[in-house]
């Protein structure tokens, strides 16, 4: 098992309310990650600390679940998240949200622990990978949220 300590920023031409709104509504969640196929969030009318988001992804024709409580929420500045004991995955990770020149500074940082099915796969490929899905899933919210200008 090994961890990984991964984060990226883009900046993206809307207002920091636009892109905290988006990044902060689990009905969206799917348009800018890929091989989510479903999430379900308890409660589902209230986002804060202690709410629990409930992600199935399929990747690689396997299905995985991970379990995720939000332990940091601050609004229009930065919320985290760290998975339960119940996850395929253990990892945590922060979004943070910072105004700029421009619009708006999106950070994304991501800690999983891989083991399992990935902690079999080379350190190096399952590193190029995360980091690349990563920075796809930056370009994808930058797109979506600069295209409904």
């Amino acid at each position: 098992m090994f961890t990984l300590d991964l984060e990226s920023s883009i900046v993206i031409g809307r207002p920091l309310n636009v892109v905290w709104d988006f990044m902060d509504d689990p009905q969206r969640a799917d348009e800018w990650q890929p091989y989510l196929v479903s999430l379900e969030q308890i409660p589902p009318d209230r986002m804060g600390v202690g709410t629990e988001q409930i992600y199935h992804f399929s990747y690689l024709g396997r299905k995985f679940m991970n379990h995720y409580v939000v332990t940091v929420y601050e609004p229009q500045k930065r919320s985290g998240f760290k998975s339960l004991p119940d996850s395929a995955i253990q990892a945590s990770g922060e979004n943070r949200f910072e105004a700029v020149e421009g619009g708006t500074k999106l950070t994304i940082a991501f800690r999983p622990e891989i083991g399992g099915f990935f902690g079999r796969m080379p350190k190096f490929m399952v590193s190029w990978n995360y980091r690349r899905t990563l920075s796809q899933n930056l370009t994808r919210i930058k797109e979506i949220l600069e295209g409904e200008k």
